[in-house]
């Protein structure tokens, strides 16, 4: 049943958002991945010693699982120095707000609904999309090129692909993503993710933020419908962001079970795979269906959440209902 969606992606040229300066002409990335990533990863350096404390406030739209719009939000980043910054989000039925504190403590305060998957991962994408090859261990990840070609422009990509154990699970880090990793041929900036085989995130209005990158929108989609929008609408150097980074008196400290990190594919140790359902292989009706779910300490699923499916048909038999 599970069949991958062709993707249709429409990427604008980046020369006409990030100007190239006589000082720094147009250069090609290295033609190895390991290269590719480490040339790029120091243009998202947003803990930098060099960094000055900034703010930055954005707006983001989420989607139903067949694309139409749904809930909207808030997302809001103070940072200081790279043990001390504040992301915090706002939208109706749900807010978090998560302190790093100076002492290597993270702690949260949060009411309502849980968030999303990729509501969590908007810091990630925002302040660290590009994985470090330094930390990718060369016995369990294979590293390969390849191109993507949409809208007439190629992009160079970078594939992290885990190695099958022996038991036949998936090898792959903790919190690293399998996919692709796709960048402008000329410029050293992200340009495409691929997660999952299925999940897209386009970075696009690139801007200069104090010598780094920063994506002032962001689009991820499942291949045909979109999962969410986020857009930057401030970002200043603010001198009186202090007391914001003080944690309230209730905050409570997160918890490992907390972190949207990626599962340990190679923790799996049964795999179930869906049956396909009559009506859909009558119709013809093939695609991949997109959860967001927790898992709790004792393995049981909680919380499922449907955030896109190509049919109604398919659904069912995807969260086994």
């Amino acid at each position: 049943m599970r069949i991958l969606i062709l993707t249709c992606l429409t990427i604008a040229a980046v020369s006409v958002v990030l100007a190239q300066s006589s000082s720094s002409p147009a250069r090609e990335l290295p033609k190895d991945p390991r290269g590719m990533l480490g040339a790029v990863l120091p243009q998202y350096d947003f803990n930098g010693t060099s960094m000055k404390p900034w703010h930055m406030k954005g707006s983001y739209q989420l989607y139903d699982e067949f694309g139409n719009p749904a809930q909207q939000g808030s997302y809001e980043y103070w940072w200081e120095s790279p043990k001390l910054y504040r992301s915090s989000w706002n939208r109706t039925g749900a807010t978090r707000t998560e302190w790093h504190t100076i002492a290597g403590k993270t702690v949260y305060k949060a009411t309502g609904d849980r968030l999303f998957y990729f509501e969590r991962k908007l810091e990630t994408l925002l302040f660290s999309p590009v994985p470090d090859p330094t930390t990718l261990k060369s016995a369990g990840v294979e590293l390969k090129m390849h191109q993507l070609e949409t809208n007439k422009i190629k992009l160079p990509c970078a594939e992290i692909k885990g190695r099958t154990g022996s038991n036949g699970a998936t090898l792959m880090l903790d919190g690293v993503a399998p996919g692709s990793y796709c960048f402008d041929s000329l410029l050293p900036v992200l340009r495409v993710e691929q997660l999952f085989n299925s999940i897209n995130v386009v970075f696009d209005k690139l801007a200069r933020m104090q010598n780094r990158v920063l994506s002032r929108e962001i689009i991820v989609t499942d291949g045909r419908n979109k999962i969410l929008t986020f857009n930057v609408d401030v970002t200043d150097v603010d001198p009186n962001q202090k007391a914001a980074l003080i944690p309230e008196a209730d905050a409570t400290p997160v918890a490992m079970e907390e972190s949207p990190t990626l599962p340990s594919l190679n923790m799996i140790s049964k795999k179930a795979p869906p049956v396909y359902p009559p009506a859909a292989k009558t119709s013809h009706v093939t695609g991949t269906v997109i959860l967001d779910t927790m898992i709790g300490k004792d393995g049981r699923i909680k919380d499922m959440r449907v955030l896109g499916t190509p049919s109604p048909l398919l659904t069912p038999a995807a969260t086994c209902s």
